[in-house]
């Protein structure tokens, strides 16, 4: 495990299944085995150079090592000394790391909730008793760094992750944690992202649902960016504010994106769209997207569309016989809708 100096494992090669037990309590046992007098057998080596200081290398008994298992682990750190020195004055290992972490987490690449949940406690994001919130900073540079400032001014930690798929502009994933009973207020939500990002008059923040547990603050994250892909109707110029208890049906698409009949409804809607788009690289789905967004409003439509009106109303059209739908009609409205979010969902 290499940690910083704060005692926050920065990365970790350790078995999935011993996650829980390993990283319960990280800061209590790695403190413990600096001073060599509780964990038996762990080796501590500092990752130094030039006098400086970053962190240490810690490894758990093992196997003996023909080189030394002190030797081995004293040239870990060198090495890891020599890459802090070529990457300047930014921890570029340590941002990986923690991208890394969450990206896994998002995608399910953990063996348990209880494992994971201890895994980023260890990485200095606290999950237990805490008030967690997924977030997607959209159209504005982010920073690791102005992330973690930013959490810090509201009292919280956040692991920053990599741009989630199909969002527009440059964007971030963020997991971010609160103390107990702390409210996300819409002024907080817009502080924290003009914080986090660089250049935010464009900026788009989107908040899922508070949560509590690991696993809702993993659907939270979804929530976020499930938001972060879609247009939203009527929104004006300056950072947005976009949140998940606002959006009903974003919340219910992405609590259960993975059910088989929520994804059977999206396919059996848009069969005929998306085999035409595919075979001819169009765009009905774009164009039925930007009609759902204004269904009483055809020329908002074309316009969201980028098309003359003539053009939005061939594809209109073409749209209705495909699909073999009025798409007047309110409920075919609603069930395509669904369907597009199901869709988007999915990252296509």
């Amino acid at each position: 495990m290499l940690e910083n100096l704060g005692h926050d494992v920065v990365a970790a090669e350790v078995p999935p299944a011993m996650e829980h037990e390993l990283f319960s309590d990280w800061e209590r046992r790695s403190r413990a085995a600096h001073r060599g007098d509780a964990e038996d057998g762990w080796l501590v080596v500092p990752v130094e150079a030039r006098g400086t200081r970053w962190g240490h290398l810690l490894a758990l008994p093992g196997p003996a090592h023909p080189a030394g298992r002190l030797g081995v682990l004293q040239q870990g750190a060198i090495a890891l000394a020599l890459g802090r020195l070529a990457d300047g004055p930014v921890d570029e290992w340590e941002r990986q790391a923690r991208r890394r972490l969450l990206d896994r987490l998002l995608s399910g690449r953990f063996a348990s909730t209880e494992g994971a949940a201890a895994r980023l406690a260890a990485a200095g994001l606290p999950v237990e008793g805490r008030v967690l919130h997924g977030v997607v900073l959209a159209r504005a540079m982010v920073t690791p760094e102005r992330v973690d400032a930013a959490a810090r001014a509201v009292g919280g930690r956040a692991v920053t992750g990599s741009a989630p798929a199909n969002v527009a502009g440059p964007a971030a994933g963020i997991l971010l944690s609160l103390p107990a009973g702390s409210a996300f207020s819409d002024a907080a939500a817009l502080a924290f992202g003009a914080e986090a990002a660089d250049g935010s008059d464009r900026l788009v923040v989107s908040v899922g649902s508070p949560a509590t547990g690991l696993d809702a603050a993993l659907v939270s994250l979804q929530e976020a960016i499930d938001l972060a892909r879609n247009r939203v109707r009527g929104e004006r110029g300056g950072p947005q504010l976009r949140r998940a208890d606002d959006r009903p049906l974003v919340r219910l698409v992405s609590t259960l994106r993975d059910d088989h009949r929520l994804l059977e409804h999206g396919e059996r809607m848009l069969a005929p769209l998306i085999e035409h788009d595919l075979a001819r690289d169009g765009d009905l789905l774009d164009v039925l997207a930007a009609a759902l967004s204004h269904p009483a409003n055809r020329t908002a439509a074309a316009s969201a569309s980028h098309l003359s009106r003539s053009v939005f109303y061939q594809r209109f059209a073409q749209i209705e016989r495909l699909l073999d739908v009025d798409l007047d009609d309110g409920e075919t409205q609603t069930a395509l809708h669904l369907a597009l979010l199901v869709r988007r969902s999915s990252g296509r």
